[in-house]
């Protein structure tokens, strides 16, 4: 069965579970769960004076829908009947053009959602947590770390995540049963190794992908060439980021990020002996729900549209391949949930950020969205998950960059990997790249 009508199920004995145990005044637990459960409404723990009048509060998304919330929404209005809670999804395409307009004409809803590497553009608008809801200290001991460290300003939260994804290993669980490999590669050089068993090709022409890798057809391509330059030992940028450093060579002089980028190119390159990914085949993704490529790197959520789109598609995910298993590398994405300064009700928005981020809601929202949760404790209880499992794993080691305006690097990126693909020198590529990318960040501080 594969993942999506396996968590279908999961939330199915949800409901059930809490309808049961509604009644009962104390949930323990008897034996270990082998995939993730919701243990029931929490208490509200509501941290400030709790006004008595209605209130209305307007929230922006665009990631996730607005499914995932609703019984989040509605446990939340079992508990303060005055609060309405209008929850928008924009879509992404006009997400951030919408929000920056909200912003400078003083119309921002009262929470919104921003990716993690715009905060610097927003750092205007927002409204921190009140020390009451969320201290430092606390919000450090709850959250993961690439969480915290990027939303605790001094002694305040300026936002907070639902959830961290990383990226892992997709495989067709046929394909390779079918070439005798009986288990997914742990490592780049094993991705290789693998991919080359698996892809059929007659020249240029691929009817049959190892792994999709090489050029801007790629999922998330952005992410997958910056972790590659991550293990490689590449270091993004400076610290506090005023410059990208990607293309400085190591301490020993190796070209950590020219390496890198060779690497990822080499898929695309029909003279090269990894040769496995042609642009006929299209988008990674749809090749994948195809059947036509066996593996390919991408993030957890995008399980439920694979399994909408091919209801039969053998499959698993497994953690992303390193370059060293012993010190693993990963790399986060997430966004982050923010208190508009202009809103008239920032502390009842604060109290309804933490009702969402309670163990129980957020357990909610991770098997809605394929997101692992950011709290710490459920890590724990995720990493042990069948689908989640790899991913939470991975938000241990994972990192974030700065890199300003993410649309743009996203274009200076296709145009590095387009140059190496095409035969041009991969440090030149990349030196070119580090110094866009380096007035995208001086843009946007």
């Amino acid at each position: 069965m594969n993942a999506l009508r396996k968590h279908k199920a999961t939330v199915v004995a949800i409901a059930i579970s809490l309808a049961i145990l509604a009644g009962l005044a104390v949930i323990v637990p008897t034996e270990p769960q082998n995939s993730i459960t919701v243990e029931g409404i929490e208490p509200s723990g509501s941290r400030i004076d709790f006004p008595a009048e209605p209130i209305t509060l307007s929230y922006w998304r665009s990631v996730d829908g607005v499914a995932p919330f609703n019984e989040i929404i509605k446990d939340y209005k079992k508990l303060h009947p005055n609060v309405t809670i209008n929850l928008a999804n924009v879509p992404y395409a006009d997400y951030d053009k919408q929000l920056t307009e909200a912003a400078k004409s003083g119309k921002l809803p009262d929470i919104y959602s921003v990716k993690e590497d715009w905060l610097p553009r927003y750092k205007d608008y927002h409204q921190p947590a009140p020390t009451t809801v969320y201290s430092a200290q606390e919000f450090k001991d709850t959250f993961v770390d690439v969480v915290s460290k990027r939303l605790i300003s001094g002694e305040l939260v300026d936002g907070l995540a639902y959830g961290v994804s990383t990226l892992g290993l997709f495989y067709n669980t046929d394909l390779l049963t079918k070439a005798g490999i009986s288990n997914p590669p742990k490592t780049w050089q094993e991705l290789m190794e693998t991919s080359r068993k698996l892809t059929i090709r007659s020249g240029s022409d691929v009817s049959q992908s190892g792994v999709a890798l090489g050029n801007t057809n790629v999922s998330s391509y952005t992410a997958v060439v910056a972790l590659l330059m991550q293990q490689n030992g590449a270091v993004m940028t400076n610290t506090p980021p005023t410059q990208a450093t990607f293309n400085k060579p190591d301490a020993g002089g190796y070209a950590s990020a020219a390496k890198a980028m060779n690497f990822f190119a080499s898929f695309a390159k029909p003279a090269s002996t990894n040769y496995a990914w042609s642009d006929k085949l299209g988008s990674s993704l749809d090749a994948f729900k195809a059947g036509k490529v066996a593996m390919m790197v991408d993030y957890a959520y995008r399980a439920p549209e694979i399994d909408a789109a091919s209801p039969k598609l053998p499959y698993k995910m497994v953690a992303l391949p390193q370059v060293s298993t012993d010190k693993p590398v990963n790399g986060a994405e997430f966004w982050v949930e923010q208190v508009a300064k202009s809103s008239k009700s920032s502390e009842v928005a604060w109290d309804f950020l933490r009702f969402v981020a309670t163990r129980t809601q957020l357990n909610r929202y991770s098997i809605a969205t394929y997101r692992p949760a950011a709290r710490k404790d459920l890590v724990a209880q995720q990493s042990q998950d069948k689908y989640l499992g790899p991913f939470a794993k991975q938000t241990a080691s994972s990192k974030v960059w700065y890199k300003g305006n993410s649309y743009n690097v996203d274009g200076i990126f296709a145009d590095m990997i387009s140059a190496v693909v095409s035969g041009g020198d991969a440090q030149s590529a990349v030196d070119t790249a580090a110094t866009r990318t380096t007035q995208e960040i001086s843009r946007s501080n």
